[in-house]
């Protein structure tokens, strides 16, 4: 009689525990704060937008779509997808100047633009960075015979 109260104890206390785990289980999901992919989504319209904006930059400044290969990269935290470009230009173009333009332009959706220039490979790289995540990257690569 003392091994069946004794195995009929321990299994209502392992049935107690495990309905104890599910609640905790859910009261941690109901009370967390947003998770990473509700602000992937918040994030989405506003990549839209400023991939919209960087197309308009491209076509003002004269650049053929041929002279731009673009492809996108799962992020390291798999929230979203970073649009990357590589875009050849002519020896005479101005990255400042796209630079400028294109930070005041995406600024209007809360995002930051910045360059760096690698002089030895003839390369500058702008990435966009809204919210503390770079966004898209676009790689500027001098190449002589552009038609």
């Amino acid at each position: 009689m003392t091994t069946y109260r004794s195995l009929r104890n321990r299994v209502i206390l392992a049935a107690g525990l495990a309905v104890c785990a599910v609640l905790l289980y859910a009261a941690d999901f109901m009370f967390t704060p947003e998770s990473d992919s509700s602000r992937a989504v918040e994030l989405r319209p506003a990549l839209q937008e400023i991939n919209a904006v960087v197309d308009t930059l491209l076509l003002r400044y004269h650049i053929a779509k041929g002279w731009v290969k673009t492809w996108q990269v799962q992020t390291a935290q798999k929230k979203f997808l970073r649009v990357e470009r590589r875009v050849f230009v002519p020896p005479d173009f101005i990255s400042v100047n796209f630079n400028h333009d294109l930070a005041r332009m995406v600024a209007d959706y809360g995002a930051t633009a910045v360059a760096t220039e690698r002089t030895k490979e003839n390369s500058v790289t702008m990435h966009i960075k809204k919210d503390n995540s770079i966004i898209q990257s676009i790689s500027f690569v001098t190449k002589r015979d552009l038609r």
